[in-house]
């Protein structure tokens, strides 16, 4: 385990683990604490979301305190809000067409110029104008759990990050290595907070359609068998699994 990640590592999992109580055993089953560190930076690896786990395992492939940490962090990060943008934009858009859910006319206004690039400080922007008009409209997310998430504090620690990427991870001026060093640590404490904050994302595996089948009876509606893989190259050991469903997603589609 690279060492700068010990503190993410360890803070982390441990919400993870109480999102995800099963979890809880990893710490406890190994003694050599370099062998545990690892085990519990896999965990995170596989148990995220795919599109935030590969952005961890590249991080912690980063050991030293240098350019290549620093960007990697901020890759991360803008990850992390592009997928969290994603999903409220697809509940939000889920909600307009099949419930007469509202947008707003500053963000009709905006949304379209925004989105002509999909910079970190557009998905800040998305993040709190969906939450916005979730909590406005008394909407309650697809993930409960993001309802106790989505506020001002949420809010302002992600919007910290647009400046420092505009001005550092764009190369706007240079940075000494003293500097480098010093922001690579406060940026880790950072994401750490975020990540702890998104740690219930370990019960909400994205998953891919690989096939749709309709199942009838006679006399009895239809429901469709889905056939899921899970989104995550890491987990070799996950088998094929099939939900059945009221109404039928796309095939291939991407489940949350």
């Amino acid at each position: 385990m690279n060492r700068p990640d010990e503190a993410l590592v360890r803070e982390v999992f441990g919400r993870i683990a109480v999102a995800r109580p099963s979890l809880s055993k990893y710490p406890s089953v190994i003694d050599d604490e370099e062998e545990r560190l690892e085990v519990l930076a896999s965990q995170l690896i596989s148990r995220f979301p795919w599109p935030i786990g590969i952005e961890l395992r590249r991080l912690f492939n980063c050991p030293n305190l240098d350019r290549g940490r620093l960007d990697q962090l901020f890759k991360t990060i803008e990850r992390t809000m592009q997928f969290l943008s994603f999903i409220l934009l697809s509940q939000f858009l889920e909600e307009v067409i099949s419930n007469g859910a509202k947008t707003s006319p500053a963000f009709r206004k905006e949304f379209p110029g925004r989105f002509r690039k999909t910079t970190m400080g557009n998905f800040e922007w998305l993040v709190r104008s969906l939450g916005t008009l979730l909590h406005e409209q008394q909407i309650t997310p697809f993930a409960g759990e993001l309802k106790h998430v989505l506020g001002t504090p949420f809010y302002n620690a992600l919007d910290f990050w647009s400046p420092e990427r505009n001005d550092i991870g764009h190369y706007q001026y240079n940075l000494s290595q003293g500097e480098i060093e010093k922001r690579c640590v406060e940026h880790a404490e950072r994401l750490t907070s975020i990540l702890g904050s998104l740690a219930f994302l370990v019960n909400y595996p994205l998953v891919t359609v690989r096939e749709v089948r309709v199942l009838k009876r006679k006399r009895r509606d239809a429901s469709f068998a889905h056939t899921l893989d899970i989104l995550n190259k890491s987990d070799s050991n996950f088998v094929s699994r099939e939900a059945r469903l009221e109404t039928f997603c796309d095939s291939p589609g991407v489940l949350l």
